[in-house]
């Protein structure tokens, strides 16, 4: 009987040739069929391969406890950590979250399994410092064959990567909004330990940004890594942390001409009751009741694009800024046609006259007040 695979493949090939050469004839099936299982059940007396170090020895992590720190006792275990923004899609600024592909590479060195040079192991079959985001968020990792994997180098240097993607919160102010410019921070630490018992370090040449993101509406600039303290709220626990630093300036070309300048306009159309004559009630009237009616309108259609905040931004003060004297236009044209009903035609026109020059010059102190920084 065959004892290895090489003599099962040759049987079994020689009976396909033999099958081949009749024709498939139907009475031969049984037979080939009954030699292969044959020799398939026969195999079970030959070992089966097991993986092997670069060194010869087998790929085995059965005699490691996965519970216990590698490194001398009462020294913290070094863990080097690296993040790579593979993309930055989308930041959500009502939501206040970032959307991201990002490639994390972890590293520390564990003496024990300096002899499975060479071995790739599964994750759960050595010690690993369980590295998890600090930010809020929902992030899915991404499976490929090597993700639940580690590999094992010279020295017993174990190394891990994981892609993840998905959302996190970025807590960015929003007080120049849409001016701003950001810094959005992620942070990854170890919360099973504390830095007595794992440190992180930044390992630089991996981390990085890729240079091609698939983001319109944001600059991307320079990103840098750091290692800080955080103090858990609950117990007062010092953890090693990781933070990832994102450098960024918001486009506000959308803003000027889907906001601000419409919204400029809506302002100027309020000033042409001033060259309506007081006694033409409707007229005066209804160009600064339709004026109110636009401006509100509009901010109704903001709704959805504007974060919601306690606070003003500086978008924020414009609008309430522009609100204010569209109002002012519209009371203005009330007082006018009154004082021509009192018959003081004269001092509706002087009220009238020191408004063409007053509400434009109010406008452009509003503009440079709020837009100057």
């Amino acid at each position: 009987m065959p004892s290895s695979w090489s003599e099962v493949s040759s049987i079994i090939f020689f009976h396909l040739r033999v099958l081949m050469c009749h024709q498939f004839r139907l009475s031969l099936i049984p037979t080939a069929l009954s030699l292969a299982v044959l020799c398939l059940t026969r195999l079970g007396d030959v070992p089966p391969l097991t993986a092997q170090a670069s060194g010869g020895a087998s790929c085995s992590t059965a005699d490691i406890r996965t519970d216990i720190r590698p490194g001398p006792e009462g020294d913290p275990t070094e863990v080097s950590v690296a993040l790579f923004m593979v993309d930055l899609t989308a930041v959500d600024d009502v939501a206040q979250s970032l959307n991201l592909d990002l490639l994390v590479t972890e590293s520390w060195t564990d003496p024990r399994l300096a002899p499975l040079d060479g071995c790739q192991l599964p994750l759960v079959s050595v010690w690993h410092p369980q590295l998890d985001f600090l930010n809020s968020g929902h992030m899915e990792t991404r499976r490929s064959a090597t993700a639940d994997q580690v590999d094992v180098g010279p020295g017993g240097l174990v190394t891990h990567q994981q892609r993840y993607f998905g959302s996190l919160a970025s807590y960015h102010s929003l007080r120049d909004f849409p001016l701003d410019e950001q810094e959005f921070k992620i942070s990854l630490l170890s919360p099973e330990y504390g830095e007595d018992e794992v440190i992180l370090v930044v390992n630089e040449p991996p981390t990085g940004r890729r240079e091609l993101l698939n983001i319109s509406d944001w600059n991307i600039g320079a990103v840098t890594a750091a290692v800080g303290t955080y103090t858990t709220e609950t117990i007062g626990r010092r953890i090693s942390v990781f933070e990832y630093r994102i450098s960024a300036r918001r486009q506000v070309g959308f803003y000027v001409w889907k906001v601000i300048i419409p919204l400029m306009l809506i302002v100027a159309m309020s000033w042409s009751v001033f060259w309506v004559s007081p006694s033409q009630f409707a007229p005066q009237l209804g160009i600064s009741a339709t004026a109110m009616l636009t401006l509100i309108a509009f901010q109704f259609a903001l709704v959805g694009t504007l974060p919601r905040l306690a606070y003003f931004t500086i978008l924020d003060r414009f609008i309430v800024g522009s609100t204010i004297l569209v109002f002012l236009a519209l009371v203005e044209a009330v007082m006018a046609v009154h004082l021509v009903s009192k018959e003081k035609t004269k001092r509706a026109l002087q009220m009238d006259n020191l408004s063409r020059i007053a509400f434009p010059i109010a406008f452009g102190l509003l503009t440079l007040f709020v837009f100057s920084r």
